[in-house]
């Protein structure tokens, strides 16, 4: 995983950046169809100076309660499996998180981080015999996704098309357009971050294939910071001159792609990354995506 890269920001300010990837790394044993995943080692990284792990620090998260809260936000599950003979291992866990943005007669759509769900379908240290990528939603219910399920798009925003096969309902929460009055209002954001897992049991199932956990969402709170058109180059990340959100508190891995809701339940954008210090301090900020700019993307689909 690449930590670590030289971008530039316009209107914020030069510093090295660290999108909120999945680090966690869970082991699966596999009989049969059925997988149980447990803790395991994390895996290790290359880089000298990594932010995500400096910004658990300063990042705090409480399990969500609210059950329409629960309902809003589906975790991105990744199942790394390899195969020796007639038995199974592997690793994975949670990756991200997404949301629904869409339903129509036939198809479901969801939006999340684009560096999440590459992530989710690139092994890095290992090549498993197969990867498993689910939305799973805590009420049990789960999508088995593919590439050909994701269509990436510029600002950091990835869209998952799945087809309808279950009645699954979209959240009535509100979208806030507003942009230019949002300095110093309170908001939360939803998701499944990394460390939370090491309470979390799983279980895959391969055929047919399915994924639930027994605990999640978690939640963060703050305010908003700032407001600004920004401007990011990155391997791992792309921003076109798009509306964001600075937050006065920092996430962590897990929390990419979640919405970033108001303080009286209206989304106003989507979780994206953390933003480092000059210093190389422990992160205190980070960054979400506008609604509007993921509104404006959807409506090319």
């Amino acid at each position: 995983m690449r930590i670590e890269h030289k971008i530039r920001i316009i209107n914020l300010f030069l510093v090295f950046i660290t999108p909120m990837l999945y680090i966690g790394c869970l082991r699966l044993d596999v009989e049969r169809n059925e997988v149980q995943l447990n803790q395991n080692n994390r895996i290790n990284k290359a880089s000298s100076t990594d932010w995500s792990e400096l910004a658990k620090s300063n990042s705090q998260y409480e399990s969500v309660k609210n059950n329409e809260e629960k309902e809003l936000v589906w975790g991105i599950v990744q199942a790394r499996i390899f195969v020796n003979g007639s038995k199974c291992s592997g690793v994975g866990g949670f990756m991200g998180t997404a949301w629904i943005v869409r339903i129509d007669e036939h198809n479901i759509t969801f939006v999340t981080a684009a560096h999440v769900i590459q992530d989710a379908f690139h092994s890095k240290k290992d090549q498993p015999d197969k990867i498993y990528v689910f939305l799973s939603h805590s009420s049990g219910v789960s999508f088995p996704i593919s590439r050909t399920d994701i269509e990436f798009k510029c600002q950091d925003v990835a869209f998952v098309n799945v087809s309808k096969t279950m009645d699954v309902k979209q959240p009535a929460l509100e979208r806030n357009l507003e942009w230019t009055n949002l300095k110093g209002k309170k908001v939360y954001n939803l998701g499944f971050p990394d460390r939370a897992q090491k309470d979390v049991h799983f279980k895959i199932n391969i055929e047919p294939p399915s994924a639930t956990f027994d605990k999640g969402p978690w939640r963060q709170a703050g305010r908003i910071s700032d407001t600004r058109n920004t401007i990011i180059k990155s391997p791992d990340v792309n921003i076109k001159d798009a509306k964001c959100i600075v937050l006065d508190y920092t996430s962590e891995d897990g929390f990419s792609g979640g919405p970033l809701i108001l303080d009286n339940h209206q989304i106003v954008g989507m979780m994206s990354m953390v933003l480092p210090t000059k210093d190389g301090s422990p992160p205190t900020q980070c960054l979400a995506i506008h609604i509007s700019e993921i509104l404006s993307l959807l409506s090319e689909l």
